[in-house]
């Protein structure tokens, strides 16, 4: 698959590695940084979504998202563990689910940018918890020189792999991205 992720933020918070580590699937591990295991709310628009080689479908192939997401370590590595992925188009949620084992919803959202702030706005349609909701406002700062970025910044965002679980089994997959 390949995509594009527009005016992305990502919020992180440090949580006790045990909660964690209580809702992940066997196989999957907490990686931890300074003690702490870290989720993350990430807001963004998603753009161009399409098979590596095929064409985008113009209305499916672009939707806002925001995920919840926790860091990982699996037999394949350090990746991502989404908790939720909440989109504002209904199509992709089941195929995304069912296809891929990701716990894809469908929600309202809005995104809005007024200058440098940035406003990200979701409520669950479905499947529960229906009214689940989030709310951010960010302003966006200068651009970080790739020498700036510190070491926790660097853990949280150089994620090259992303895990699921399908009907039971643990399933990964590579990920490629420029620096955020």
């Amino acid at each position: 698959m390949r995509q594009r992720w527009l005016d992305l933020a990502s919020l992180h918070w440090p949580v006790d590695p045990d909660e964690v580590g209580a809702v992940l699937p066997p196989g999957l591990h907490v990686d931890v940084w300074d003690g702490s295991a870290w989720v993350g709310l990430i807001p963004f628009r998603m753009r161009g979504i399409a098979p590596h080689d095929g064409p985008s479908p113009p209305w499916l192939g672009s939707f806002l998202e925001t995920n919840v997401r926790a860091y990982v370590i699996g037999r394949h590595g350090p990746g991502v563990w989404f908790h939720s992925l909440d989109i504002d188009r209904l199509a992709p949620v089941p195929v995304a689910r069912v296809g891929f084992g990701l716990p894809y919803a469908w929600s309202a959202m809005r995104a809005e940018a007024a200058g440098s702030r940035r406003e990200y706005r979701a409520r669950r349609r479905w499947p529960s918890p229906v009214g689940a909701a989030s709310r951010m406002t960010i302003e966006v700062g200068r651009r970080l020189d790739p020498a700036e970025v510190s070491p926790l910044q660097h853990f949280v965002t150089a994620r090259w792999r992303l895990y699921s679980q399908r009907r039971g089994r643990l399933m990964h997959a590579p990920v490629s991205h420029p620096a955020w």
